[in-house]
Parts: C-alpha cells; structure tokens; sequence
C-alpha cells in the first residue's frame, strides 16, 4: 500500500503544471499484483477550478479474501491543499443527483496512512449511478470544497474498471462519442 501511495504521489508531483491536463484520458490498466490478484485502474490528472492538477485514479482488486470495491483515490499538489477526511466527497450528476461519499477509515491501511493531500473513496454502490460527466467536491480544511470537473469519458472508464473480473473487462461506451 505505500508503495502504491508513494508512486501515486510522485506521478502527481512529476506532472504538476507541465500541461497534463483534461486532456489527458487515459485507458483502463490492468495489473498483476499477484498469483490470481489483479488491479484495475483509470488514472487521470484533472484541473480543479483554479487550474491546479488532481490525480484522480478509480481502481478495482480482484483476487482478494474481501468482496472488490472500486476505490476513487483523488491526489492534490502536496502542500497546497488538506483535504478533511471526516467530511465526505460530494459528487453531482449531469441531471443534478447530489451523493455524498465518506472516506475510507484510516483502519485500512495497513502500512502508512496518505498525506493530507490524498484521500479515497468508495464508489461501488454508486457506479452504476453514473451515466455522464459530473463534478467532484472535494472537503477541505480551512477553506471552501474545490471543484473538480469530471468528463463523461474518464466517467465510463470507472464503469469499465467496475466490470473488471479475472482479466476481462466489459468497456462501456456511448456510440455518440468519439473513441
């Protein structure tokens, strides 16, 4: 897990304002972490409102003792922003459906726990909620949530690693848009 945490950490820092930015959608991974344990991922690195770069990364474990969940992990710039991890993300739909979700409790990790740049979200009883773009709100200390827009694009790559099993996975797509 701090491997895990630490790499993630660093990608964030090393493509910090060198342009990576919503234009950047990438495609589902696949991992093997293990004999018979496989992890799923879409990263992306999306501008909040005031143009500054989050990680964001939706991930699925297959293989594991404990039923999979897709794990939303968003990463900010660290020692620009304290994310409160007692209060809970807030995601709106393109229709307007507000969800809020909690962070995952700190009793799950195992080695170290993340910044307080870093914090995850489970999104599994939600995913099949998500139908199009939607904007992230993500809590914060001392100030107002920032806002982070997500397209419908990296949106269908959550659903895809939500399909995940063994080493097949279902993509989700709209025929309207472009692949």
């Amino acid at each position: 897990m701090l491997l895990l945490i630490s790499t993630l950490v660093l990608l964030l820092v090393t493509n910090m304002g060198n342009g990576i930015g919503s234009s950047a959608i990438a495609e589902v991974s696949m991992t093997r972490e293990s004999q018979g344990q496989m992890l799923y991922q879409s990263r992306q690195h999306l501008p909040d409102q005031q143009g500054n770069h989050w990680l964001v990364v939706a991930s699925k474990h297959v293989g594991f003792a404990s039923p999979p969940s897709i794990d939303l992990m968003l990463a900010g710039c660290p020692g620009f922003v304290d994310i409160d991890h007692s209060l809970p993300l807030t995601l709106i739909m393109s229709k307007g459906k507000t969800v809020k979700v909690k962070s995952l409790p700190e009793s799950l990790y195992t080695e170290v726990l993340p910044g307080s740049n870093v914090a995850q979200y489970n999104l599994q009883p939600i995913v099949p909620e998500l139908d199009a773009a939607l904007d992230l709100f993500i809590p914060t200390k001392g100030m107002k949530s920032i806002q982070v827009e997500v397209p419908t694009q990296v949106v269908q790559e959550w659903q895809t690693v939500a399909t995940c099993a063994d080493i097949l996975c279902e993509p989700l797509t709209d025929p309207a848009l472009p692949h």
